[in-house]
């Protein structure tokens, strides 16, 4: 019968859990870190993109397509804005499938992305229609309303993007299936997106998060009214002054990218599976133990059927009671390091903003919609390190349901 290691498990979740001075540390280090950022002071780990778009207005109007690239699964839509209100007409989505490593080219990636906008499009090819596009990987926006990949992350690996314009591909994948009328002319992260959707149809919005595969922060930056506010990619997966343990640096040394989105390593979905492997491993010193995803991780600390099932098939049907039970704090220390660091990087965000009104932090994301545990810490970790605040500081947290394909929609809307 298999027992885990009692002095081992105890250490695993200790190495998982962040006292409050670490969580308050963090925070103000990212504030430190924003500060750097707009000073083009070499010393922050941050990369402040600008989206060159403000707040929308509320009077958009009209229908647009909206194409979302943000993982291993891809969305298209066709979207009507009206006084403030959003809706998705039509929607079409569709795995990446094997098109997301080293042997893709560019081409291939994006021929199939455009035969999807063009079913999106009901295969008009007539009518002139804008869109907007979000696509959540690191990229510099051009003066034209395109965006340059800086580099890949999420393990996405596809030959001949790096460095190019992402819609000037995509238009030219358009024109080869004859959808020329369909224009792509807006592109932004899926953050930008997030709070786009939100300031739209709930108002109040500065600060937004993708927390699902990936994890990132985009806010408005006011620049102390000596220029025109922006919303800024803030790129927070690349944040990098953070408490690290065992189970993250060999996390660090298994990835193509080491040393590279050191902070959504330890927060996103696309991860926490790994490290929950990481620790069962160490603790039941095997390492033929399968890969795990972050719903596995969630499951366990259920201790519902379908995760005792899920426990069963990755260590066997002979794990006594007390190891199931050591499985299951693990699993919730993995996951409240995960929500605690991101409530540390919305307050650090807070306090550079500094704004003494009533706000909304708009969320989207799987990973923190689908999980009771994460929304949970996020907000009581948010409460006690704003507790002596203003109470106009402690932002209600909002979800829009396809955001992303609403603030694309929006994007393309306040290019036309």
């Amino acid at each position: 019968m298999i027992h885990f290691d009692d002095e081992k498990s105890k250490a695993a979740i200790k190495a998982f859990t962040l006292s409050r001075d670490d969580i308050e540390m963090t925070a103000a280090a990212l504030r430190y870190d924003i500060g750097l950022a707009l000073k083009n002071d070499e010393r922050t780990s941050l990369n402040l993109l600008p989206s060159h778009v403000g707040l929308p207005s509320g009077n958009e109007q009209g229908d647009f397509l909206a194409l979302d690239f943000g993982g291993s699964n891809l969305r298209a839509a066709r979207v009507r804005l009206a006084n403030g209100k959003a809706t998705v007409v039509s929607k079409k989505d569709k795995p990446l499938g094997n098109l997301t490593g080293a042997s893709t080219t560019a081409s291939e990636l994006f021929d199939f992305i455009a035969a999807l906008v063009d079913d999106a499009a009901g295969h008009d090819h007539t009518t002139p229609m804008m869109l907007g596009h979000t696509f959540s990987f690191p990229s510099k926006p051009t003066d034209d309303g395109d965006a340059i990949l800086q580099y890949w992350t999420k393990e996405f690996a596809v030959k001949g993007v790096e460095g190019q314009k992402v819609n000037a591909l995509l238009a030219s994948s358009l024109e080869k299936i004859g959808a020329s009328n369909i224009k792509p002319v807006a592109i932004i992260n899926d953050t930008v997106a997030t709070l786009l959707a939100s300031a739209y149809t709930v108002g109040d919005t500065f600060m937004s998060s993708i927390y699902s595969t990936g994890f990132n922060v985009s806010y408005l930056e006011r620049f102390g009214g000596k220029e025109r506010a922006d919303i800024l990619d803030m790129n927070a997966g690349g944040f990098t002054k953070v408490i690290t343990n065992y189970y993250d640096q060999h996390l660090e040394d298994e990835t193509d990218r080491a040393d590279e989105q050191k902070l959504e390593k330890m927060v996103s979905g696309r991860y926490i599976g790994e490290l929950m492997r990481l620790a069962l491993a160490d603790i039941t010193r095997r390492d033929d133990l399968p890969n795990m995803t972050s719903s596995d991780v969630a499951a366990i600390y259920d201790g519902n059927d379908a995760g005792k099932k899920i426990l069963t098939d990755i260590l066997g049907d002979d794990t006594d009671e007390a190891s199931q039970d050591a499985a299951m704090h693990l699993a919730e220390a993995v996951l409240r390091r995960s929500a605690a660091l991101a409530a540390a990087i919305f307050c650090g965000t807070l306090w550079h903003q500094d704004a003494n009104i009533p706000q909304h932090i708009a969320v989207d994301g799987s990973l923190y919609k689908k999980v009771p545990l994460i929304q949970n810490t996020v907000h009581d970790t948010m409460t006690e390190l704003l507790k002596d605040e203003p109470l106009n500081m402690r932002p209600d947290i909002v979800t829009i349901d396809d955001a992303s394909l609403i603030g694309a929609a929006i994007a393309a809307t306040m290019k036309k």
